[in-house]
C-alpha cells in the first residue's frame, strides 16, 4: 500500500469484511469514498431515493444475510433522515454499520462549525451500540473492526462512525508491513463462531426438560434470525415442545411447525393466562418486551422452574424466576442440550399439545371478527395465493395492523425466519425498503409485500430504486378505507411511470390468485397490486 487518503483506507476496510452492498445517497463530502466504492471489485453502491429508505434497506439486507449492513449518509439533513432506520435496527436488534461525514476535525467541538452546524455524533448516543469519530487515517480501519465487532456482539444493533472531511482528504503513506498492523484480519479483531453454555448449566436443563409434562417456550425477536430459528424449530419437534412467539418472532418457530402454539399476543385474556400457569416448566428463548411482558403478567410461582437461552448475560430475574441460565448462541446451547434430554411421547403431553391449540385457534376466531367480512375475505384470498407460491427460502414481509392479523390467520408455507411483521411501533413506511433490502441481499428468493395504503405511501418513491437495480419483489397494497378520496394518487399507474409494473385490482377476492402472483414474481423490477377499494 503506498499513499491513500482517509476515504481510501475507510473502503478497504469495508472490502475486508467481504463482498456486500453499501446503500447510499452520494454527497461531496465523501466524493472520494464513492470513488474508490466505484472501483472496488467486491463492494456496489445501491442508492436509494431517500436516506430513510436507504437506513431501511440496510436493515432488510442485513436480516437476509445474517451479517451487517453498511449505510452511508451525508452530513446534516442526510443524518436525521436515516434516524428512522437506526431506531428500527436499534429496537429489532440489526447489526448496521452508519457512516456520515463530519465538519473539518479541528472544527467538531465544542461548537460545531459550517455542514449545517448539526452536533450529529451526539444525536446517535440513544440508538447506537457505538459511536465514535474518526480523527486520525491510522485509526479509520481500527474503528471500523471495532464496530463491526461491537454490531455483531450481543445483543447485536447499530453502530455508528463520523468521519471528518479533512480526515477522508487526508494523504497517508503506508509500507506494506504497517498495513498488515493497522488493518489485521476481521477473525483476529472480534470472536466469529458460536459461543458454548456452561456445561454444568447445560445438565440442570436437561433434567428439567426430562422429568416435565407440560412445558411450553416462549420465545422473543432474536431467535427470528435463520440459524437459530432452525434450531429451535428441530429442537421443539424433537422433544415435542410448544411454543409462542413475540410478534417479532412469528417465524420462529413458522407457522407450519406443529408446535407452534401461535404468538404472545393471542394469549392475554385471563382464561388464556390460567391456561399457561398450568404449565409446569418456562423455557424462555432471547425474551424481548412482548415475551417479558407476558412473563409479568403470569407472574409464575417462585417453586416453577424456568429455563432462560440468552446470547446476552441479563436475566428475566426481575420478571419470572430463572432456574437455569444458557448464556451463549441459543442455537449452539439447543445442540448440545438435545444430547442429554430423556423424553418419551405420552398421553399427558399430547392433551397439554391439543389444548394449547384449541387455545390459540379460538383467540383468533375472536380476533377474526375484529375485521369487515369483505375484507377478511380479500386478505384470506391474498394469503393463500402468496402461500401456494412460496417455498421455505422465500420472504414475506407485512405492516399494518390488520394484515400483520391477516397473516397470522390465513399465511401458510414459508421458512423459519422467512415472515417478518412490522409493528406498529416502528417506522411509517418501513415495510416497502426493508423488503427491497432484503431482495438486494437474497436474489434468488421471492419476495412478497403485504401493506396497507398508508404505510406505503411514505417510501413509493422507491419503486425507481427497485426498477434501476432490479429489486423484483411483488407488493400488495391495500386501502385503509373501502372507499378511496379522490385526491388519494393512483399508486399503479406510478409504479408504471417509474419501471414497475402496476395493476388496478377492483374485485380482490376474484382478480388475486396465484397465477398473477406468480407472473410479478417473473418480472426481473417486481409488480405492484393497488386494491383500490371494495
Amino acid at each position: 500500500m503506498a499513499s491513500v487518503n482517509g476515504g481510501e483506507l475507510l473502503v478497504k476496510a469495508l472490502e475486508s469484511e467481504g463482498p456486500q452492498k453499501i446503500f447510499s445517497i452520494p454527497g461531496g463530502q465523501l466524493v472520494g469514498v464513492y470513488e474508490s466504492i466505484r472501483k472496488s471489485r467486491t463492494l456496489e453502491l445501491v442508492v436509494p431515493r431517500q436516506e430513510g429508505a436507504g437506513a431501511l434497506m440496510a436493515c432488510g439486507y442485513a436480516l437476509a444475510r445474517e451479517k451487517p449492513a453498511v449505510m452511508i449518509s451525508t452530513a446534516g439533513a442526510g443524518v436525521i433522515y436515516e434516524i428512522d432506520g437506526l431506531t428500527y435496527a436499534w429496537r429489532n436488534r440489526i447489526p448496521l454499520i452508519s457512516i456520515a461525514p463530519q465538519v473539518q476535525s479541528w472544527r467538531i467541538k465544542p461548537i460545531q462549525d459550517n455542514l449545517q452546524a448539526v452536533n450529529q455524533d451526539e444525536f446517535y448516543e440513544g440508538i447506537t451500540k457505538f459511536h465514535c469519530i474518526l480523527y486520525h487515517p491510522y485509526r479509520i480501519p481500527q474503528l471500523v473492526r471495532r464496530a463491526y465487532r461491537m454490531a455483531t456482539a450481543a445483543e447485536p444493533g447499530p453502530v455508528h462512525l463520523d468521519l471528518p472531511v479533512d480526515i477522508a482528504f487526508q494523504k497517508t503513506r503506508v509500507k506494506s508491513l504497517k498495513a498488515g498492523e493497522i488493518m489485521p484480519e476481521p477473525e483476529k479483531t472480534r470472536f466469529i463462531g458460536k459461543a458454548l453454555p456452561d456445561p454444568e448449566e447445560v445438565k440442570k436443563a436437561a433434567g428439567l426438560i426430562s422429568g416435565c409434562k407440560r412445558p411450553v417456550a416462549l420465545v422473543g425477536g432474536l431467535m427470528a434470525r435463520l440459524s437459530a430459528a432452525q434450531a429451535l424449530e428441530k429442537f421443539l419437534a424433537e422433544f415435542k415442545i410448544p411454543a409462542l412467539n413475540s410478534d417479532a418472532a412469528f417465524s420462529a418457530p413458522s407457522k407450519k411447525s406443529a408446535l407452534c402454539a401461535g404468538t404472545a399476543e393471542l394469549f392475554q385474556d385471563r382464561q388464556s393466562l390460567e391456561l399457561l400457569r398450568s404449565a409446569d416448566l418456562f423455557l424462555y428463548f432471547e425474551p424481548d418486551e412482548q415475551i417479558a411482558s407476558l412473563a409479568r403478567k403470569l407472574a409464575p410461582d417462585p417453586g416453577r422452574p424456568a429455563i432462560q437461552f440468552s446470547s446476552y448475560a441479563p436475566m428475566l430475574h426481575s420478571v419470572a424466576p430463572i432456574f437455569v441460565a444458557l448464556t451463549g448462541s441459543p442455537e449452539a446451547a439447543l445442540e448440545q442440550l438435545a444430547k442429554g434430554i430423556k423424553f418419551k411421547m405420552d398421553e399427558e403431553r399430547e392433551k397439554w399439545l391439543a389444548r394449547l391449540k384449541g387455545n390459540r385457534d379460538q383467540s383468533l376466531a375472536l380476533e377474526k371478527n375484529l375485521l369487515p367480512e369483505h375484507r377478511v375475505r380479500a386478505l384470506e384470498k391474498a394469503f393463500e395465493s402468496v402461500s401456494r407460491n412460496l417455498s421455505e427460502k422465500d420472504f414475506v414481509v407485512c405492516e399494518g395492523r390488520d394484515i400483520t392479523l391477516a397473516a397470522k390467520l390465513f399465511l401458510q408455507n414459508y421458512g423459519p425466519a422467512r415472515a417478518i411483521l412490522i409493528p406498529d411501533t416502528a417506522p411509517s413506511g418501513a415495510g416497502f425498503p426493508l423488503a427491497l433490502g432484503i431482495k438486494a441481499a437474497a436474489k434468488d428468493a421471492k419476495v412478497f409485500l403485504v401493506s396497507d395504503r398508508k404505510n406505503f405511501k411514505k417510501h413509493c418513491r422507491e419503486f425507481q430504486t427497485a426498477s434501476r437495480y432490479k429489486f423484483g419483489i411483488c407488493s400488495l397494497v391495500f386501502p385503509d378505507q373501502d372507499e378511496l378520496a379522490p385526491t388519494e394518487p393512483n399508486l399503479a399507474r406510478l409504479s408504471e411511470s417509474l419501471g414497475v409494473r402496476g395493476v388496478a385490482v377492483q374485485e380482490p377476492v376474484e382478480e388475486i390468485n396465484e397465477v398473477m402472483l406468480g407472473r410479478g414474481f417473473e418480472l426481473e423490477s417486481g409488480m405492484l397490486l393497488e386494491i383500490r377499494g371494495f
